[in-house]
């Protein structure tokens, strides 16, 4: 399991800046945040397993790419636009959809922004909503973490799950159980139906909970519901435990989410 970081120099810094000691730093330290935190079981989630579950495996077959902004405060509002929204651009076409393929594709890539403030924070707050909105369109998840990130986990609104050392935000290709993520808004549900609509009808997904949820939000959103269920599972244990349309908060999510 090797994490490196990919340095992506402020346009504004001097020639003879040398980043190399921090990116070593910055880098080791998110390393370090992915193995013992995100990658661990944590028993204020409110199911079984990891933080993110395919956090382990993503780690394993070196599918987590890191890109370290420095130089960025977070505080322009559109200049952190700017950059995610190539960001973005940039993951989409270096990850080419696997059309064919259910099974959730493990590539990610964590924009890291080292030298966000308190303030920048707050921007990355802001923003996530305008970037989800993006990202969704095109397939992809995205999500902010931060020392002081509120963002709560599914199964226990108690817990802010997505704090990390250093600012960031995580972006990855969507994937069938983001669902619980995307129903409650239109355009993200019409982005998730045009991406998984014929799997679910063809009976190649079939968790149970998650169908109950895909009609509740099809009917809410004026899209037609699915036939009658074929025999199915029950809920994907990795994210364990119980829940429902009212539940289900879009807000909240696990690093693999956004």
């Amino acid at each position: 399991m090797r994490i490196t970081g990919t340095l992506v120099a402020p346009e504004h810094a001097a020639h003879h800046t040398d980043y190399t000691p921090r990116l070593r730093r910055d880098a080791a330290t998110i390393a370090t945040w992915l193995r013992t935190t995100i990658s661990r079981p944590e028993p204020r989630l409110g199911r079984r397993g990891p933080i993110c579950p395919y956090m382990p495996a993503a780690l394993d077959t070196e599918a987590v790419t890191l890109r370290f902004h420095y130089g960025k405060s977070g505080e322009n509002r559109r200049l952190l636009l700017k950059v995610l929204q190539r960001e973005l651009g940039l993951f989409a076409h270096d990850t080419p959809l696997r059309e064919d393929s259910l099974a959730v594709d493990l590539r990610s890539v964590l924009v890291v922004l080292p030298d966000t403030t308190a303030a920048g924070w707050a921007v990355m707050d802001d923003l996530h909503g305008d970037l989800k909105n993006v990202a969704v369109r095109s397939g992809l998840m995205i999500g902010q973490f931060h020392p002081s990130c509120d963002e709560r986990a599914v199964h226990n609104s108690g817990f802010a799950v997505s704090r990390a050392p250093l600012g960031l935000f995580a972006i990855r290709r969507m994937a069938p159980h983001d669902l619980v993520f995307l129903h409650q808004h239109p355009v993200w549900f019409a982005a998730y139906q045009r991406r998984f609509d014929r799997a679910w009808r063809d009976g190649r997904l079939r968790d149970r909970q998650l169908r109950d949820v895909y009609d509740l939000a099809a009917g809410r959103h004026g899209f037609h519901a699915l036939a009658p269920s074929p025999p199915g599972r029950g809920a994907d244990p990795r994210f364990g435990g119980r829940w429902s349309l009212a539940s289900a908060n879009p807000s909240t999510r696990c690093l693999e989410d956004s």
